[in-house]
Formats: C-alpha cells, structure tokens, sequence
C-alpha cells in the first residue's frame, strides 16, 4: 500500500489531479473528515471535497480510530483516518504540515508539491521553506500528467 500526497495552494488543481489519478481502479482518492461547520443551506453532498461531520462525531472518531493526519485551523479540525486506506495507492490532499506527519509516520510515502504559474510569488514560499521535504515537485503549467501518473502508480505500493 501506498499513501500518495498532494499539497500547494490553492488554484493549482490539486483536486483535478487526485480525482484524475483515481480514475485509475487502483487508486483511491481519499478526502478529509472535517467539523467545518456547513453554512448557507448547503448540503455536505453539494459542499464535497470533504466529509462534513458534527465536532461530537469527530471527536468520536479521534476516540476509536487510528489518525493519519490532523490540522487545526482555528476550531476547525480536518482529518485522515487509517481505515480511509483501501487500495494499492491512496491519494489524498492535505496541507504542509500533515504531508510531513505523514511522511514521519509512514514508509511508503510518496510527496507531491503542486505548483502553477499563476501563483503569486509569496504563495511559493512552502515550495521553498519544504523542497527537501517533498518526493516531487508538479507544476500544472509545465508538466506532463501521464509522468507524474506513471511515477505514482506503475512502481510497487
């Protein structure tokens, strides 16, 4: 099994790209559990992206199951959970720091920084800051999808 990372800011299709690699029947495209508050009228099916739970719901998963990642954004906590994990190759979204507990946590840890050329220079930073920290950097712009696919999925989970 192998957990495959993706992490950039926003605007850099990160969503497209997982959901791209998942059409492969050997790749799941795992999303976080989060207690994010739904507003709005939205539905959690309309809202997507995300598992959208209650905080007790949370807190009784953070109870019982096994924790991949979890950040923090004020009051808001988005997790992966080690059940999520159910193929040869997992692919999930995540930010910089929860790429890195992954990546301590975990052997078979393939790390992708998402970058695009329409980010402003200061969204670069993290490339820079974690570069060492990263299996391989993407840039939407410039590089080819069917390699980035190939050095995810055709080597051994």
């Amino acid at each position: 099994m192998k957990i495959v990372t993706l992490t950039g800011h926003k605007h850099t299709k990160k969503d497209y790209i997982a959901k791209k690699l998942a059409e492969n029947s050997d790749v799941t495209y795992i999303q976080p559990y989060t207690d994010k508050p739904l507003v709005g009228g939205i539905s959690r099916e309309e809202a997507g992206g995300h598992h959208f739970i209650s905080k007790e719901e949370m807190d009784y998963l953070l109870k019982r199951e096994e924790l991949l990642a979890m950040t923090k954004i004020v009051n808001t906590r988005y997790c992966f959970f080690k059940f999520q994990l159910q193929s040869a190759y997992n692919v999930l979204i995540a930010d910089d720091y929860a790429v890195v507990d992954i990546k301590n946590k975990y052997d078979n840890v393939f790390t992708v920084r998402v970058v695009s050329d329409n980010e402003e220079e200061s969204d670069r930073v993290g490339e820079y800051l974690y570069k060492h920290e990263f299996d391989y950097v993407f840039d939407v712009d410039k590089d080819d999808f069917n390699e980035l696919e190939a050095l995810i999925c055709y080597e051994e989970p």
